[in-house]
């Protein structure tokens, strides 16, 4: 695995993390909460999932011994919910950035949220944060756009490399 590719990815989740944000800091909090079936009930369901997942692994990157699950406890507003996502794809951009090629291969020892522990080297557990990511905004779009929502533009990855490369 390449490095180079990995810190593209990374920057380009932060990126389109960054126009969905934009587009959800938009909806009221009636619309932020209101019942909209995709994979959850709604776009917050939805984004606190993608925001979770993405705080998780870096967590677990970062070899935090003990990590929370954010839709567990989360109580907060959309614009909290954007902040908090914000950060999670800083940090993993600021994660991915430090590493060194040999880091990709390295084990990551680490225990889901229902006890099983697993091992993965590191590439693979950034090839799916990234692509996650990825398949959730695709939900979030549909569901803006089954709540009206109609300012959406393209977060796709050679949309980011035309504006970026």
């Amino acid at each position: 695995m390449n490095l180079t590719y990995f810190q593209e990815l990374a920057s380009y989740n932060r990126w389109a993390n960054h126009i969905v944000s934009s587009w959800l800091g938009k909806l009221t909090e009636e619309q932020w909460k209101e019942t909209v079936i995709s994979s959850f009930n709604s776009v917050e369901a939805t984004t606190l999932h993608v925001i979770g997942a993405e705080k998780i692994w870096l967590e677990r990157l970062q070899l935090m011994p003990h990590t929370q699950w954010l839709p567990s406890y989360f109580k907060g507003n959309c614009a909290e919910a954007l902040e908090l996502w914000q950060i999670a794809s800083d940090g993993f951009e600021t994660y991915v950035q430090q590493l060194k090629s040999e880091d990709l291969d390295a084990p990551l020892h680490y225990t889901r949220l229902n006890g099983e522990s697993y091992t993965q080297p590191v590439y693979k557990v950034l090839a799916h944060v990234f692509n996650h990511s990825t398949y959730h905004r695709g939900q979030l779009v549909t569901q803006l756009r089954q709540l009206g929502f109609e300012d959406i533009t393209s977060t796709d990855l050679t949309t980011f490399y035309n504006l970026k490369f």
